[in-house]
């Protein structure tokens, strides 16, 4: 609740442009009017993007993505409204990600997602031209992956004493699969000379 003025002293033309700049500046602007482009980025996204799309996101995407929205793109482009953001910002932003030294996940995963708010955007018609549809993933460093050698994948196989610990040691040496698929192996996965993954493990969760 706030007070907008005397009656005596304002006129209902001025009251309500108080009125609907103060709730704009609070909530955004008012959408059952009209898709306004001065919406903010982070209105756009906390009452639109995200109630759509996380739906579709797994526990551990939807971490990430709002995790990647709040501290990478939000600081930058938060505030703005999404028609005043262009095509050169959005390069700019994600060069200027890269040549801070961050990841290349990271830059893929801002990418990813400054190309889809804004292709809902568009689509929701909040703004009239798609300013990330031809934005590009800049380069990145390369990053330090190491590597353990064949010595050591023997000792630590040899190290291994429990049978179940050797087929997953096997299984994860030799298929490959992502860290949840191998914590997520089950009896039914397996079936004679190959695996079928039917299940994921997160944070201690089937």
């Amino acid at each position: 609740m706030f007070v907008i003025g005397p009656v005596s002293k304002m006129r209902k033309w001025e009251a309500e442009e108080i009125l609907r700049n103060t709730v704009q500046s609070k909530v955004g602007p008012l959408q059952h009017r009209r898709m306004d482009p001065s919406t903010t980025f982070t209105w756009f996204v906390e009452n639109r993007f995200v109630p759509v799309m996380s739906g579709g996101w797994r526990p551990p995407t939807k971490k990430t993505n709002e995790y990647d929205l709040a501290h990478y793109i939000g600081p930058v482009f938060g505030s703005r409204a999404l028609g005043s953001i262009s095509e050169y910002d959005l390069q700019v932003f994600l060069n200027g990600l890269a040549a801070k030294g961050f990841s290349e996940t990271i830059v893929k995963h801002c990418y990813a997602l400054l190309k889809s708010v804004f292709k809902m955007a568009r689509k929701q018609k909040f703004v009239d031209e798609n300013p990330a549809e031809d934005i590009f993933v800049p380069e990145t460093k390369p990053v330090k992956r190491p590597t353990i050698t064949a010595e050591q994948i023997r000792g630590l196989y040899e190290a291994i004493e429990d049978p179940r610990d050797h087929a997953l040691m096997c299984a994860g040496v030799f298929c490959a699969p992502r860290t949840s698929e191998a914590f997520g192996l089950t009896w039914k996965s397996y079936c004679g000379d190959h695996f079928v993954f039917t299940d994921t493990a997160w944070e201690g969760e089937l």
